[in-house]
């Protein structure tokens, strides 16, 4: 099953991401910010994977699993919807 960001949350440039649907805010750091506005651009696994490795200069593993650690919180905070595409 693939996920996408609910259209219906906001993300600041401090890295506030606040879900309207329930009134809850979460602070996340700039990777997180910058994954949150690739998955709201539509963005698939691997561009955001790609976009990461470039401006952050870590490995494809190590990539891997903060995406996925990630998405996970996404989750667990019910910020993220399915959606065809690559994240499972």
């Amino acid at each position: 099953m693939s996920h996408i960001i609910k259209s219906t949350v906001a993300i600041s440039e401090s890295g506030i991401i606040y879900n309207p649907n329930t009134g809850e805010s979460f602070h996340t750091n700039e990777v997180g910010r910058l994954i949150v506005r690739l998955m709201k651009n539509g963005y698939g696994f691997d561009e955001i994977k790609n976009a990461l490795m470039e401006e952050f200069d870590v490995d494809e593993s190590a990539c891997e699993v903060d995406i996925y650690d990630f998405i996970s919180e996404l989750k667990a905070h019910n910020l993220i919807g399915a959606a065809p595409g690559e994240f499972s």
